[in-house]
This record gives C-alpha cells, structure tokens and sequence, in this order.
C-alpha cells in the first residue's frame, strides 16, 4: 500500500480512524492506480472490512513525500500525537 498510512486519532474526544492519502506529482506518471480517488477507496474498504469506524481522510495531492511540509499532515498530525493507545495501521 505504497503512499498510503492509516492512524486512529481523537476528534472531539471520540476516536476517528484518520485515513492518510498523498500522490506527489512524481506519482502521477505511474498512471490510474495510484490516484487519490483510488487510494480513498482502498482505505475505507479496508476501514470497513476491518471495523475501523468513524473514518476521516487527510489528503496531500501533489505534495512530495521526502518532507512533511504537506497541509493535511500537518492537520492529521497533532490530532494522532493526541491519541493515546489508540491503534495505529
């Protein structure tokens, strides 16, 4: 599942299964299957296969992965430093 990470943090104190999608502009010459949409779809099929509930995704579109200088990490990431043992996948 390259490119593709998913966390359970805290939102407003009920945990949510935060679904983590990026595909840098590098990425996009590999063609269809590595699309955010397609990476969406993977992610909550396997969230709801595997009862992981109240999913929230978090999307870098174009961003490079060689640095987390990418706007959906950085709100994906303080709501995951919060979670306290929670499951990570």
């Amino acid at each position: 599942m390259n490119n593709r990470q998913s966390y359970t943090a805290v939102k407003n104190n009920d945990k949510i299964t935060a679904l983590y999608c990026r595909l840098s502009r590098d990425d996009e010459s590999q063609g269809d299957s590595n699309s955010i949409k397609n990476q969406k779809t993977i992610l909550q099929k396997y969230a709801d296969d595997n009862g992981f509930a109240n999913t929230e995704f978090f999307v870098d579109d174009g961003y490079s992965g060689t640095n987390f200088d990418r706007p959906d990490w950085h709100a994906f990431y303080p709501k995951w430093k919060k979670a306290t043992s929670a499951p990570s996948l």
